[in-house]
């Protein structure tokens, strides 16, 4: 492993193998086991609400059936490791078994991805703690990763009623902080190793899938949502086209175009990142059609009502269901159009870039839009 980025005064490296927690934990006598507490929510609902059949769901599907979760964890769960610390790079959590040391790191939510072996870099001169909850860094500057991958944990903590300290890797994004109040977790609970190492006997890491979806009920209930957009006013409509022609990453080449193709249609064309959290989620609590490429702005779906119909534009090279998934534990519609990826790997271009088919997404809008303009006639003789 290439540690050179984290090349600091205080950093050590430490030889680990690989483990497997998943498969090996029923094996191990002492430092490993993973705790099942019973869960009493029930699931809202059932299956996928489809929002067209002219898009490419059935193609975008079988592609993505492998990763895709139809049923929904019935226990709450965590692992306990012994004697373990953070990873600084590769990023993740390492623990000691007599006198070996073992690393995992986090992966769509669950800690069950492991490395062959190598070295991790770790702090010197550790905080020593008898017990602490462990929320290992996992994309903490991406939006998406931040409020789905970390948040829940949290809420974690709170229903398995621990009051140890909880140990991170990061610093606090607003986001965060807003939840950890909400909350009423105290901030002197957190412990950053942002500057300095921890050392735990007893680490307690939560299975963070298990909390997902009572963190996304949590996330969509009216206290939230009023208490955190509460002093943001919404000039917007009720049909958003969240663009992402501010972002670098994943460039799609005609989305000028797609945003005059919206604001045709009557869509308020956003950009998130322009607004804060309070604007975000009031933006997102008002809509009721949602386009968007594949981005972190959809992760704001979970603060719109039960019932919104969204509509992912996604890279045929990039086919993830997180954003279908997301949809279906908040009873949304869905509907996915997805782009073709120009290979730009000899040229000068980014490597990553791709397009809509416009015809095709004027079609689908068209199919979607026409119900409700039928449902909702104009009245001519008020017209004037």
């Amino acid at each position: 492993v290439n540690i050179s980025p984290y090349v600091e005064e205080n950093l050590t490296t430490k030889e680990f193998e690989s483990f497997e927690i998943f498969r090996e934990f029923s094996k191990v006598n002492e430092g490993v086991y993973i705790a099942n507490i019973e869960k009493t929510v029930s699931p809202a609902v059932s299956e996928l609400k489809r929002l067209s059949v002219l898009d490419d769901y059935e193609i975008f599907e079988k592609k993505c059936l492998a990763k895709l979760r139809t049923t929904f964890e019935s226990e709450y769960k965590y692992i306990s490791l012994t004697n373990a610390c953070v990873s600084h790079e590769p990023s993740g959590i390492v623990f000691r078994i007599e006198n070996n040391y073992k690393y995992i790191y986090s992966a769509n939510g669950i800690y069950h991805h492991f490395r062959v072996g190598g070295k991790t870099a770790i702090r010197d001169s550790p905080v020593e703690y008898n017990t602490a909850y462990m929320i290992p860094r996992k994309g903490e500057k991406n939006y998406y990763h931040t409020v789905l991958d970390i948040l829940p944990n949290y809420l974690g903590y709170k229903l398995l009623d621990f009051d140890c300290p909880i140990v991170i890797s990061h610093k606090l994004s607003e986001i965060e902080k807003y939840f950890i109040e909400y909350l009423d977790i105290p901030t002197d609970k957190i412990v950053s190793t942002q500057n300095s190492g921890v050392n735990i006997s007893n680490a307690i890491v939560p299975v963070n899938t298990t909390f997902l979806y009572d963190f996304i009920l949590l996330m969509r209930s009216a206290e939230i949502t009023s208490k955190w957009s509460k002093d943001a006013a919404n000039s917007y409509g009720s049909h958003i086209y969240i663009s992402r022609l501010k972002s670098a990453a994943r460039p799609l080449t005609n989305e000028k175009e797609i945003e005059e193709i919206m604001i045709a249609a009557g869509f308020d064309v956003i950009y998130m990142e322009d607004h804060s959290l309070e604007k975000q989620i009031s933006i997102m609590s008002n809509a009721k059609l949602v386009v968007s490429p594949h981005g972190a702005g959809l992760t704001n779906m979970i603060f719109a009502q039960t019932g919104t119909s969204i509509i992912e534009l996604i890279p045929d090279r990039y086919l993830t269901p997180m954003f279908r998934q997301l949809a279906f534990y908040c009873g949304h519609k869905y509907g996915v159009i997805i782009g073709k990826t120009e290979d730009n790997q000899n040229s000068d271009k980014p490597k990553f870039e791709w397009s809509i088919d416009t015809k095709k997404l004027k079609i689908i809008l068209e199919s979607i839009l026409k119900p409700e303009i039928d449902h909702h006639p104009v009245d001519k003789s008020n017209a004037a």
